[in-house]
């Protein structure tokens, strides 16, 4: 009898989170548009990377919701220069074998899933440190249903929008 009594009651519990959360993603949406040009913040207040979308608000596939509204084009610069931001030059690795320093934007979904995109590499003997997309990108998810936004420099998450990423609770 116990042991179905504390079955209900888990059945029960389960059954009223679920409903709970039904719609909801495990994250908070960043709430952002087909149109945002988004910064990406250090802990400092440097901005080593800016995600300019380029999508009209409703002609990207046909959808007006945002939480639906996929394939938005963007651009991405990264700048790593100790002027744009501290962070991000600290976080290369000058010692490592490798001849280039590897970028990553990550972008994180509302259920917490991550969408990596590898920039192109930048010589580590370069006086620019700056990179830009080659081309257009066209984002794997819903922009409605972005979280967060993060840039990885040589394995190290430098800068954020928002800042700090939303986690699972």
């Amino acid at each position: 009898m116990k042991v179905c009594r504390t079955l209900l009651v888990f059945l029960l519990l389960t059954s009223l989170a679920f409903l709970g959360c039904q719609g909801q993603g495990v994250l908070d949406s960043a709430g952002l548009t087909a149109t945002d040009q988004v910064q990406l913040l250090d802990t400092q207040g440097g901005i080593p990377a800016t995600i300019i979308f380029q999508g009209a608000t409703s002609a990207v596939s046909g959808k007006e919701d945002p939480d639906e509204m996929i394939n938005v084009p963007f651009e991405a610069y990264i700048d790593l220069r100790p002027v744009a931001s501290q962070e991000a030059y600290a976080a290369i690795n000058w010692n490592g074998s490798s001849p280039t320093i590897q970028t990553l934007i990550i972008f994180t979904d509302t259920m917490n899933k991550r969408h990596t995109l590898t920039m192109a590499a930048m010589a580590k003997n370069s006086t620019q440190l700056t990179a830009t997309t080659q081309s257009r990108q066209s984002l794997p998810i819903a922009i409605g249903k972005i979280a967060c936004i993060e840039l990885k420099v040589d394995g190290v998450v430098v800068a954020s929008h928002p800042l700090p990423c939303p986690t699972v609770q």
